[in-house]
């Protein structure tokens, strides 16, 4: 169980920071 709980919590902060690159990208 923690190992999913730990990978759901990086893939979170990898989707914000492509978010973050796509948005600097736009601006």
């Amino acid at each position: 169980m923690p190992w999913s709980v730990k990978l759901n919590k990086r893939s979170k902060y990898t989707i914000v920071a492509i978010l973050c690159i796509y948005w600097a990208d736009t601006i």
